[in-house]
C-alpha cells in the first residue's frame, strides 16, 4: 500500500482507533513531503493532536506555567554553579599562591646558603692554591651544610674546567660536569637556580644551586660551587594542594612540567619545543634519557609561561577528556609557575544530582497544570468549534441565510471575544464582497487599457516600421531597429527622399517614456517630414521645428535629434545635431571609427536654439552608426552601463559584416551584457550605408 493511498483510505473501515498503525503514518509523513498537503482532517488521529485549538491552547496554558518555573530553576542552577565555579576557582588560585611563596622562601633560603659557602676562606685558600689538607677541610665544611639544612643533599666544588675537585660525597670526586647548566650559568653576582634534574650518579631529583668563587687575590672566577637540595623537598611543599580533587604541578620557562601529582605527566610539555631547545635538553642532560613529549595545550601554555601575576583559566586535556581548571601563580626570582588544577564536573555533580530533583517536582507540576489548563481550555474552544462549523459551511461567495443566522445568534449568546468575533466575520464578509465587486471592475478596466496600449504599441512601431525601404537600384541602405522600453516609447527614426533623390536620415530621443513621448514623437516626425516639402537645409528644418515645438509647450517636452541629407551623387552628407548623441562614421578605407562633431541643444526648449552643422563626404562603403541613449545605457546585473568604450568595440568587431546583419550582432552584444536585466529605456538604431554593389562590405581595424 502507497503513503497516498494509506493516508487517505487507511482510516476507512480498517483502523480500529485514531492510533491504531500510528508508526505507519508517522514514517509516511517523514518520508513523503508531499503527502502532508493531504486534507489533515481526512486522519481521524492528525486533527485532534495537531489541529486542534483544545490542545493548543491548553499546550499555551502549560508553557505560561511551567516556562517560568522551569526558566527560574535553570537560572537557580546556572548561578549556584558560577558562585560554586567562583569559590573553587578563588580556592585553587589561594592554594597556587601559597605554595609558590613557600617554596620562594625556600629557594631564598638555599640561595643564601650558597653565596655563603662560596665565600669560605677555606674554599677560597683551597682554589688558589689546592692540597689535601685544605680539601679535607672544604669537605668538612661541606658536611657541616649538609647538617645544618638536612634538604641539601649534595655539595660540589667545581675548577674552571668543570671537574669536581671537592664534594661531599667522594663518588663524585673527579667526575666533569662542564655540560652541566649550572657550571656554565654560574656567575659571582647571583645564584644560578637549575630546573628540577636528574642527577647522572644518584639518579634521583633534586634542583641544584650554583654560583661562581672568586679568589681574594686577584678577583677572579677560579671555580663554581653546586648545591642539590632534594626533590622530595619541593614534592613535600606540593602536597599541601594535591587531594582526590586537585593535581598540582609545576613548569618552567620553556613549559616543561617539573613536577605533577600523576607521574605520567611528568617531564611532558605543554606546547610542542624547539628544536633547539630539545637539543640543549640533550646536550646537559637534564633529564636523563626522558623524551619530553608534547600535550598540545599551547592554549593553556600561552597563559602559564611567562606569567607575572597569579590567575586562573580553563583547558581541556585530551588524555582524560576532561574539562579542567587551574589557578595558577608564578615563583619569584624564577621562571617557574605552580598550578593547582581540578575536573570541572568534580564539583558540579552534586548540582547536577540537585537539577534532577527540580526537574522531577517541576514534570510533576507540569502534569497538574496540565490537567487544570486542558479544563479550562474546553470552556473557551466548544463557542470556537461552533463558530468553526458555521464557516466551514461558506464555500465562496455570498453566505447562506442559515449560516448567516447562525452566526448572528452567536454573536448574541456569547458576550464575549468570541460573540464580537462572529459578528466581524459577517461585518468583513460584508466588505469582501463589495471589494471583490471593485476588483472584478478594476479588472476588466485595467484589461481594457492593457488592450488599447497594445493596439498603440502596434500603430506605432507599424507606423515606424512602414517606412518605405530604399529600391535596389538606390546608391544608399538604411537598416533600422527600434524597441520601445514600455508598450510605446518616444524614440524615433526615418528615412526619406526629397524630389531630388537625396535623402532624409534622423534618429531622435524624446524625454519621458510611455504614451506622452509616444504622442510627442509622431508630432515630431510628422513636422520633420512637412518641413522637408518647404525646406531643404536640416539646420533650416530643425529651426523650424524647434520654434513649431516651443510654442504652447505646457508640459516642457523636448526631443533630442540629429538630421541628415545625403547626396547619393555626390556622396556628401550635410547635417544638422539637436543635442543627440553623436553618430560614428565608420569609413570603408580608414584605420578608425570618426565620430561627427556634438553639440546642438535640444528642440522645444525655446525659440531660435542653436544647432551643431557640418558636412562630410562619404565614400563608397562608408556608413553612419545613428542610435540613442538605450544603447549606451542599457544596464547589466550588476548595474554597470554599457557605455561608449563597449559600443566602439562592438562596431569594431561586426565592421566585416554586411549592413543588413550588423543590427543583429550589436543587438546580441547588448543582451549578453544586460543578462536578465530589465529594459530601462527606449532603444533605438539605424545604420546608413553608401553602397558602390548590393552586397556592401566595410573593412574596419
Amino acid at each position: 500500500m502507497t503513503c497516498e493511498h494509506f493516508l487517505r483510505h487507511g482510516h476507512e473501515g480498517k483502523l480500529k482507533s485514531p492510533l491504531s498503525h500510528f508508526p505507519q503514518r508517522m514514517e509516511c509523513f517523514i518520508s513523503e513531503p508531499n503527502m502532508r498537503k493531504i486534507k489533515l482532517q481526512s486522519i481521524g488521529f492528525v486533527r485532534p493532536l495537531l489541529a486542534s485549538i483544545r490542545v493548543r491552547v491548553t499546550f499555551l496554558l502549560l508553557l505560561l506555567a511551567i516556562v517560568p518555573m522551569s526558566l527560574s530553576s535553570y537560572l537557580s542552577l546556572q548561578q549556584t554553579l558560577d558562585r560554586i565555579a567562583d569559590l573553587e576557582i578563588d580556592n585553587m588560585e589561594r592554594l597556587a599562591v601559597a605554595m609558590a611563596d613557600q617554596i620562594t622562601r625556600f629557594m631564598g633560603d638555599i640561595r643564601q646558603i650558597t653565596s655563603l659557602a662560596s665565600r669560605y676562606d677555606d674554599v677560597q685558600a683551597f682554589l688558589e692554591t689546592p692540597s689535601e689538607p685544605r680539601r679535607a677541610a672544604v669537605e668538612e665544611e661541606f658536611h657541616r651544610v649538609i647538617e645544618i639544612d638536612p634538604s641539601v643533599s649534595l655539595v660540589l666544588l667545581l675548577d674552571r674546567a668543570g671537574i669536581v675537585i671537592a664534594t661531599s660525597e667522594p663518588s663524585y670526586l673527579g667526575r666533569n660536569y662542564a655540560f652541566r647548566e649550572y657550571f656554565q650559568a654560574a656567575t659571582p653576582k647571583q645564584v644560578f637556580v637549575s630546573d628540577i634534574t636528574i642527577g647522572t650518579v644518584s639518579g634521583t631529583a633534586g634542583v641544584f644551586f650554583s654560583r661562581a668563587v672568586t679568589t681574594l687575590a686577584h678577583g677572579e672566577t677560579q671555580g663554581v660551587l653546586v648545591l642539590k637540595v632534594k626533590g622530595e623537598e619541593f614534592v613535600k611543599i606540593m602536597r599541601h594542594a594535591s587531594s582526590e580533587r586537585h593535581d598540582a604541578f609545576i613548569i618552567n620557562g620553556q613549559g616543561i612540567i617539573l613536577y605533577h601529582t600523576d607521574p605520567a605527566l611528568r617531564y611532558r610539555s605543554l606546547m610542542p619545543l624547539a628544536p633547539e631547545v630539545v637539543q640543549r635538553l640533550r646536550d646537559n642532560r637534564e633529564f636523563l634519557d626522558a623524551k619530553i613529549s608534547s600535550l598540545n595545550l599551547p592554549d593553556l601554555a600561552k597563559t602559564l609561561v611567562g606569567a607575572v601575576q597569579s590567575g586562573h583559566t580553563a583547558y581541556h586535556l585530551t588524555q582524560t577528556g576532561k574539562d579542567r581548571i587551574v589557578g595558577f601563580a608564578p615563583v619569584r626570582d624564577d621562571d617557574w609557575v605552580i598550578g593547582v588544577a581540578q575536573n570541572r564536573d568534580v564539583f558540579e555533580a552534586p548540582i547536577r544530582q540537585v537539577f534532577l530533583e527540580v526537574v522531577y517536582r517541576v514534570a510533576v507540576t507540569g502534569l497538574i497544570a496540565a490537567l487544570f489548563a486542558a479544563f479550562l481550555a474546553g470552556g473557551i474552544v466548544r463557542p470556537l468549534q461552533r463558530l468553526t462549523g458555521f464557516i466551514g459551511q461558506h464555500s465562496g461567495g455570498e453566505l447562506p441565510p442559515a449560516v448567516t443566522q447562525g452566526l448572528r445568534d452567536l454573536g448574541v449568546r456569547q458576550p464575549n471575544e468570541i460573540g464580537q468575533l462572529a459578528l466581524t466575520f459577517l461585518a468583513v464578509q460584508d466588505k469582501l464582497m463589495a471589494y471583490l465587486h471593485e476588483r472584478e471592475a478594476a479588472t476588466a478596466q485595467r484589461k481594457r487599457i492593457e488592450s488599447e496600449l497594445a493596439i498603440a504599441r502596434e500603430i506605432q512601431l507599424g507606423l515606424l516600421r512602414g517606412v518605405e525601404a530604399p529600391a535596389p537600384d538606390r546608391r544608399w541602405t538604411a537598416n533600422p531597429f527600434i524597441l520601445p522600453a514600455y508598450e510605446v516609447g518616444g524614440d524615433l527614426y526615418d528615412f526619406f527622399e526629397n524630389a531630388e533623390g537625396q535623402v532624409y536620415l534622423l534618429v531622435g530621443d524624446v524625454s519621458g517614456k510611455g504614451v506622452p513621448a509616444a504622442l510627442f514623437m509622431v508630432i515630431v516626425r510628422t513636422l520633420v517630414r512637412a518641413t522637408a516639402l518647404a525646406w531643404r537645409s536640416p539646420a533650416e528644418i530643425l529651426g523650424r521645428v524647434n520654434d513649431e515645438l516651443a510654442k504652447d509647450n505646457e508640459a516642457a517636452m523636448f526631443v533630442t535629434l540629429f538630421l541628415g541629407l545625403f547626396d547619393p551623387a555626390s556622396g556628401v552628407l550635410e547635417f544638422a545635431n539637436a543635442g543627440h548623441l553623436v553618430p560614428y562614421w565608420l569609413r570603408h578605407d580608414g584605420p578608425h571609427l570618426l565620430p561627427l562633431a556634438r553639440g546642438g541643444r535640444a528642440l522645444g526648449v525655446d525659440a531660435g536654439t542653436p544647432l551643431a552643422t557640418g558636412r562630410i563626404p562619404l565614400a563608397p562603403g562608408d556608413s553612419l552608426f545613428l542610435y540613442t541613449d538605450g544603447v549606451t545605457e542599457a544596464t547589466s546585473e550588476e548595474g554597470q552601463l554599457f557605455g561608449e568604450a563597449r559600443l566602439v568595440t562592438a562596431l569594431r568587431q561586426m565592421s566585416g559584416l554586411p549592413a543588413a546583419e550588423r543590427n543583429a550582432a550589436l543587438l546580441k552584444t547588448i543582451k549578453v551584457f544586460t543578462g536578465t536585466a530589465p529594459q530601462s529605456d527606449d532603444l533605438c538604431l539605424l545604420i546608413f550605408s553608401y553602397r558602390d554593389s548590393d552586397d556592401p562590405r566595410i573593412v574596419l581595424s
